[in-house]
C-alpha cells in the first residue's frame, strides 16, 4: 500500500496529462482511513511540485467526503452531477448527417460524491451498458439508469473524454434525502460537507506542507 502511495504521488508530477491523470484517478479510490498513511507518504515526498499539491487538495477532499455520512435513501442511486444534453457529431456508412448522435455533458459534479472521484467537468456520457440499446437519447437516459440502480451497484459509463470514449464503471451512492427539498437544500449539503472536509485539510495536511512547495 505505502509503495503504491508512493508511485501515485510521483505521478502526480508526471510530465504528460494522461499519467498526471492516471496518478490522480488511482488516489481519489482512497477511503477516509487510508488518509493518515497518504500523510506519511507526502511527508516523505516532501518538498512537492505544485501539481501535486493543487492535485493533493482536491483528492483530500473527495476521499474525505466519500465516507462522510448523510441521511439518503439507499434505495435509489445517486451520481452526484448535473448534466445537459449535446450533439455529436458522427460520420460512417450508419449516418446520413452530422449531429445525429446525442450526449448527456458533465456540467457540474458535486464533492464527495461518485461521480466528482470518477468524472471530469466537460466529459461526454455517449452510453450506458444498463441501458436495453445501450445509447443514451439524453440527459433523461441517464438520469433513469442512475435512479434504477441500488446505493453500492455498479453502472458502466461509455465516456467521451478528450477526444478519446472510455469505458468508466462507477459504484453509485445513495440518493441524499436533501434532494427531495430542490436544489437549495442539496447545495448547502455540499456547503456544509464541504466546510468539515476543509477543517480536516487545514488541521492535518495544510500545516504538512505549508512550506513544501518547491
Amino acid at each position: 500500500m505505502a509503495a503504491r502511495l508512493g508511485e501515485a504521488m510521483a505521478g502526480l508530477a508526471a510530465e504528460t496529462a494522461p499519467l498526471r491523470e492516471r496518478a490522480r484517478a488511482q488516489l481519489m479510490e482512497l477511503h477516509r482511513p487510508d488518509l493518515a498513511m497518504l500523510r506519511r507518504t507526502v511527508a516523505e515526498a516532501r518538498p512537492l511540485l505544485p501539481s501535486q499539491m493543487l492535485a493533493l487538495r482536491e483528492i483530500v477532499t473527495q476521499v474525505y467526503l466519500s465516507d462522510e455520512p448523510y441521511a439518503a435513501d439507499a434505495q435509489a442511486g445517486f451520481l452526484g452531477v448535473v448534466m445537459g444534453e449535446v450533439s455529436i457529431p458522427v460520420t460512417g456508412p450508419a449516418t446520413t448527417a452530422p449531429g445525429n448522435a446525442v450526449g448527456v455533458v458533465i456540467v457540474e459534479r458535486l464533492a464527495g460524491f461518485c461521480g466528482y472521484r470518477t468524472l471530469s467537468d466537460g466529459d461526454i456520457v455517449l452510453a450506458a451498458e444498463e441501458l436495453p440499446e445501450s445509447r443514451l437519447r439524453g440527459p433523461g437516459d441517464l438520469a433513469a439508469v442512475i435512479r434504477a440502480g441500488r446505493a453500492g451497484s455498479t453502472v458502466h459509463l461509455s465516456v467521451l473524454r478528450q477526444g478519446q470514449v472510455i469505458r468508466v464503471p462507477i459504484r453509485l451512492d445513495a440518493r441524499p434525502a436533501e434532494l427531495d427539498g430542490g436544489q437549495l437544500m442539496i447545495r448547502e449539503m455540499t456547503r456544509q460537507r464541504l466546510q468539515k472536509a476543509d477543517d480536516y485539510w487545514d488541521q492535518t495536511f495544510a500545516p504538512l506542507i505549508g512550506d513544501g512547495v518547491g
